[in-house]
């Protein structure tokens, strides 16, 4: 029989298992080879003498006695982080990890300047910041809080807070703008480059409104990308109209090198909610974040910086 530390240990690698679906999938949550977390459960199953997974070259399903010891360890596990949180809450710091994801524009350019500051407040907190522009899935990937940018939040079973609202501006280059063609209607813009962002769905249906009046006009693509970063310097350099986030090209915009276009249309503000699990919404660590990124983040589009 392992040793209780090593027992803990093989539940929390054995409850990730069931969790993900599969070996892998469990590894690249706990950041473990996936050979490693195999071992790890076959050294269960050798400790507990019965087999807790049964595997076939495709599926992988729990056993009798793994729905009951899986369901013994979720609540096991709970009750450990429950004295965790407890203990912090009375010493007043928090330790252990935080794990938080965000999309790579935020994660670059609003999250990672602001993250300094919380780990000088709680050095006791070790954070991972995972940046991808997929939703990752909070329980498979043991992830505490996910930052989402959105018009509005689909239906979740996650908690959700308000953290921020940015501002969508169409920018182009002086130089760009000296010899394309007139640019001084929403319907004009299917006269011109555009440089649009491609994170599987095509965005190439731009929506401005300017009074009651709401325009849907649909753009040919000079260039598409999934990374905002290389549409700022394509329109920097001259390739045509970009449709990004203020926050993004804002600098740029001071110096001159980007100028806003059909400044008198409007286009939906993207809100940043901070999404998180039931099961966390109680955890100090989490609950400390949360009020760190409320006090930091701007509050209107028009207070959004670097």
């Amino acid at each position: 029989m392992p040793r209780s530390r090593d027992m803990f240990h093989l539940m929390e690698v054995f409850s990730a298992v069931v969790q993900a679906g599969s070996f892998s999938a469990a590894a690249m949550s706990l950041g473990m080879k996936t050979s490693s977390v195999s071992k790890a459960v076959s050294k269960l199953e050798d400790s507990l003498g019965t087999t807790l997974l049964i595997r076939s070259t495709r599926t992988m399903r729990l056993s009798e006695a793994g729905t009951y010891f899986y369901d013994e360890c979720q609540q096991l596990l709970q009750k450990l982080a429950t004295i965790e949180n407890t203990v912090n809450q009375r010493s007043g710091q928090l330790v252990g990890k935080l794990c938080v994801t965000a999309s790579v524009a935020v994660g670059e350019h609003l999250l990672g300047p602001l993250l300094p500051g919380f780990m000088k407040a709680h050095p006791g907190l070790a954070v991972e910041l995972r940046l991808s522009d997929s939703e990752l899935d909070l329980f498979a990937e043991d992830i505490d809080i996910a930052l989402r940018s959105t018009p509005s939040l689909k239906s979740s079973s996650l908690y959700s807070k308000l953290i921020s609202t940015q501002r969508r501006v169409l920018v182009a280059a002086p130089a760009y703008l000296d010899t394309a063609p007139s640019l001084e209607t929403a319907a004009d813009l299917q006269q011109h480059k555009a440089l649009i962002f491609r994170a599987g769905k095509l965005f190439d249906r731009w929506t401005l409104k300017k009074g009651r009046e709401r325009h849907q006009i649909w753009v040919d693509p000079a260039l598409t990308s999934n990374n905002y970063a290389s549409l700022v310097a394509a329109a920097r350099a001259g390739a045509g109209i970009a449709n990004v986030f203020e926050y993004l090209v804002k600098d740029d915009l001071a110096k001159g090198q980007l100028c806003q276009v059909l400044t008198d249309y409007e286009q939906t503000d993207q809100k940043i909610f901070a999404l998180y699990s039931q099961k966390r919404s109680t955890t100090p660590k989490v609950d400390a974040f949360l009020a760190y990124l409320k006090a930091c983040f701007p509050k209107e589009p028009d207070c959004i910086s670097n």
